[in-house]
C-alpha cells in the first residue's frame, strides 16, 4: 500500500463549481488529495535485483567549462563500467544550483508568519548514474530520518525516539512528446525520460530514457533497489501535481507504452513566490542529454514545489482547531483509512485506458444525437413514413447507447479524492 499526496490543477475553485462549498469567498481554498494506490515493486517490472557495484565507484568532481554553475563528477572506471561504457550511455553526474524564485508581494503567503524562504537557492543532481542517484536518495531520504537515538539520564535509548516519522518526498516525471513539427530520427526516444525527485532543501533530475540508448532499464538490466525501497516504503508519501498519472504513466511505460498540468497557482498561492512556467521548455526533447540548465530547473522545480507545499501546510496550524491536519503522521493515517484505499495499479491503469475509449465514443455518440434532436425539432428533416420509423428505432438504441456508456463511465471512475478546506490556514489564490 502506498499513499500517493495529488495536488491538482482546479485546487482552488470557486463556490459555484463545489455545491458544498457555503459561505466561502470568492477565491476558496479547497485542497484535494488522492487515494492511496495498493502498489508494489511487483507492478514494475524493471526493478530487478541489482548491484550496485556494478555502475558505481568512487566520484570525484571537477569544474566543466561551462559558464553556468554545473559541475561534473568523473566516475572511476570499474571494469564493469568500462563493459558497459561498450553497450550503454556515458554516464555522467552534474551538481546544479536551482536559481532563486521571485517572491510574490500580492499573495496571502506573503503576508504569513513562516520564517522558511521557499525563494532560496536549492541544490539539484542530475545524473544518469545510478550510483550517484542511489547515493542522493540514501542522503536525502531514506537514512534522513535515522538520526542517532539519544540516552536518558540512565545511559538507555528513549523508547519514544524509535518511533520513525514519516518522510515527504515531491515527485514528477518529465515525457519527451510526439510533437508533429520537431524532426525526429530512429535514435529518437519518446516516452517518460526523468524522474524528479525532491525534498524542500534537495532535489534531483535523474535521466531514466535518453536518445540512441532508449530507457535505462534495458541498458543496465533495471532500475536500481533505491526505487524498490521507495515504492515499498509506506513511510515516504511521494507528493506531487498529477503524481497518480505519473505512476499510471510510468507503469505502462515500464509494460511494454502521457499529461501535464501546471502547479503554478498553487506554488503562488502557498509559498508566496513564482515559479517561471514555459510551454517552449514542457515540450523540450527530455531523451536529449545532456539537459540545459533550463530545463533542469524546470524539471526539479516541479518535483520541489510538491515538497515545498506540504512542508508549508505542515507548518501551518489550523486557526479554528489549533491542529496540523497536514502533518506527515496525520497524512499516513488519513491515507491508511480503508475508505480511503483504491484498487491495485494494474486496475486503475486498465480503468483509465478503458474510461478513456469509453469518453471518446460517448462524445461522438452525444454529439449525433444532438444533431439528430436539433434537425427533428427544426423541422428540416423530411422523410418518408418507412425511413421515419427506421430512424426512430436507431434514435432510441443510440440514446439507450449513450445511457450505457455514461453508467460504464461512472463504475470505471476512481474513488473520489479527500478533500482539505485550508481555508482557515489564510491560504488563498486569486
Amino acid at each position: 500500500m502506498m499513499g500517493l499526496f495529488r495536488f491538482t490543477n482546479t485546487v482552488f475553485r470557486d463556490r459555484h463549481h463545489h455545491p458544498r462549498i457555503i459561505n466561502f469567498a470568492s477565491t476558496t481554498s479547497l485542497l484535494v488529495i488522492a487515494t492511496t494506490f495498493i502498489i508494489s515493486s511487483r507492478d514494475f517490472s524493471f526493478i530487478s535485483a541489482y548491484s550496485l557495484s556494478s555502475f558505481g565507484g568512487s566520484s570525484g568532481s571537477r569544474t566543466s567549462g561551462s559558464s553556468s554553475s554545473i559541475h561534473m563528477q568523473s566516475t572511476s572506471a570499474s571494469a564493469a563500467e568500462t563493459a558497459a561504457a561498450k553497450n550503454g550511455p556515458k554516464l555522467f553526474a552534474y551538481q546544479h544550483i536551482l536559481p532563486p524564485l521571485l517572491v510574490d508581494d500580492t499573495s496571502s503567503s506573503a503576508s504569513s508568519s513562516s520564517s522558511y524562504d521557499y525563494s532560496q537557492s536549492i541544490p539539484c543532481l542530475y545524473t544518469n548514474n545510478i550510483a550517484s542517484a542511489s547515493q542522493w536518495v540514501d542522503e536525502h531520504i531514506l537514512n534522513c530520518n535515522m538520526n542517532s537515538k539519544s540516552k536518558n539520564s540512565d545511559g538507555k535509548k528513549d523508547e519514544e525516539e524509535d518511533l520513525v516519522e514519516p518522510i515527504i518526498l515531491g515527485w514528477d516525471m518529465e515525457s519527451s512528446p510526439n510533437l508533429p513539427w520537431r524532426e525526429t530520427t530512429n535514435d529518437s526516444y519518446l516516452g517518460p525520460a526523468t524522474l524528479q525527485l525532491s525534498t524542500v532543501t534537495n532535489t534531483l533530475v535523474f535521466q531514466i530514457a535518453q536518445d540512441k540508448y532508449g530507457p535505462l532499464c534495458i541498458t543496465t538490466g533495471g532500475l536500481p533497489k533505491f526505487m524498490n525501497a521507495i515504492l515499498e516504503n509506506t513511510n515516504i508519501i511521494k507528493t506531487g501535481v498529477a503524481i497518480d498519472d505519473d505512476f499510471i504513466e510510468l507503469y505502462r511505460w515500464v509494460m511494454a507504452i502521457q499529461q501535464q498540468q501546471d502547479n503554478g497557482r498553487l506554488v503562488q498561492g502557498i509559498l508566496g513566490v513564482t515559479i517561471p512556467k514555459s510551454k517552449q521548455l514542457a515540450r523540450s526533447p527530455w531523451s536529449r542529454v545532456p539537459l540545459t540548465t533550463e530545463e533542469i530547473t524546470y524539471a526539479a522545480r516541479d518535483a520541489w514545489a510538491a515538497a515545498a507545499i506540504m512542508h508549508k501546510l505542515n507548518n501551518s496550524k489550523d486557526d479554528e482547531t489549533n491542529n496540523n491536519q497536514f502533518s506527515p503522521q496525520a497524512i499516513i493515517n488519513k491515507l491508511n483509512e480503508p475508505r480511503h484505499r483504491q484498487s491495485s495499479i494494474n486496475d486503475i491503469s486498465y480503468k483509465q485506458a478503458k474510461r478513456k475509449n469509453l469518453k471518446l465514443e460517448y462524445k461522438e455518440l452525444k454529439e449525433y444525437n444532438n444533431n439528430k434532436r436539433n434537425q427533428r425539432q427544426s423541422g428540416n428533416y423530411i422523410m418518408s413514413s418507412n425511413e421515419e420509423n427506421t430512424t426512430e428505432e436507431v434514435d432510441k438504441e443510440n440514446e439507450l447507447r449513450e445511457d450505457i456508456l455514461w453508467n460504464e463511465m461512472k463504475q470505471l471512475a476512481p474513488i473520489s479524492p479527500i478533500e482539505y478546506d485550508i481555508s482557515s490556514l489564510n491560504l488563498f489564490i486569486e
